[in-house]
């Protein structure tokens, strides 16, 4: 599958230009977001235990206890299907 053509441009919005990015400026991904380790498991778990006891069980969110584990939300997908699969 190719690249979509303006994958690697952004917009000065002061400017109104187009330009091509380059290698530097470009987001690093992080390696160990999406890595299925313990430690991330027990931070999401942890996480989880104190939005709970803050928000309660229907305010609790899958965004919010990945703000609190300072993760991505898919990372906690990764580790877990469903918001009930973390209270199991």
């Amino acid at each position: 599958m190719a690249p979509h053509p303006q994958a690697n441009y952004f917009r000065h919005e002061s400017k109104g230009v187009v330009s091509r990015m380059s290698e530097t400026e470009k987001p690093q991904r992080r390696r160990e977001e999406h890595r299925s380790t313990a430690a991330n498991r027990q931070r999401i778990l942890d996480a989880t235990l104190e939005v709970a006891h803050e928000f309660g069980y229907q305010g609790t969110t899958i965004p919010r206890v990945s703000r609190k584990a300072n993760l991505p939300t898919g990372s906690v997908y990764w580790h877990f299907d469903s918001k009930d699969a973390l209270f199991a």
